[in-house]
């Protein structure tokens, strides 16, 4: 082999090893910066409310730090965004830029059976985040009237009391119109439809208990 040959090789080779090396440092470096991180939906300009969702036009994901996650965010899961996609998902309430997409900031468009039950005076929709084994096994449906109990985080002892009877189910995890099913599935929210001062104890209730 010529030297000139050998030293092209080299050449050659070093190349690659530095392209390899620069891939593995931007790669690792991602890594690092989304260390403690999860994605979420965020509002990629301001969305009045109204205006359908999305992907890439209103809204898109972005890496935020876990701490400033609640239960109410929209996660970026595939099958998050394949629902406000098949759905047609619409903002019930102006959303700024950059901010991240709530549960109770956006429906389905086929809410509008909701906006006609809250047409009627003093009615008022408030969300609750519950989990499954509390949702009887996630067997309410929308329309569905419960009984809601409340055990308080305040105080040593520790009791069950009956808050309210006979509440109507306005929605399950933002679905008014999810179909009637023999299994259960898993819920992480659940809208009623109450009056003003009814609505004001299920808020109270929600914060403290």
């Amino acid at each position: 082999m010529r030297p000139q040959t050998l030293i092209t090789l080299v050449v050659v080779l070093g190349s690659g090893l530095f392209a390899g090396l620069a891939s593995y440092q931007v790669m690792t470096r991602g890594a690092n910066e989304n260390a403690g991180k999860v994605a979420v939906l965020v509002a990629l300009k301001p969305i009045k409310r109204g205006d359908a969702l999305e992907l890439g036009k209103n809204y898109g994901e972005r890496f935020v730090e876990e701490t400033l996650v609640n239960e109410d965010v929209l996660s970026a899961k595939p099958e998050t965004v394949k629902e406000l996609s098949e759905k047609k998902y619409v903002a019930q309430y102006t959303i700024r830029e950059k901010a991240m997409l709530q549960k109770s900031q956006v429906a389905p468009a086929s809410m509008g059976v909701i906006e006609q039950k809250l047409d009627k005076a003093g009615s008022r929709a408030i969300a609750v985040p519950i989990s499954t084994h509390r949702a009887v096994a996630g067997f309410i449906k929308p329309g569905a009237r419960v009984d809601l109990l409340w055990i308080p985080n305040v105080g040593a002892k520790r009791e069950c009391r009956s808050m309210l009877q006979n509440v109507e189910v306005l929605a399950v995890d933002l679905d008014p119109q999810l179909q009637s099913s023999q299994t259960g599935k898993e819920v992480r929210m659940i809208t009623f439809l109450a009056d003003r001062e009814n609505s004001m104890r299920i808020a109270l209730a929600r914060n403290s208990g």
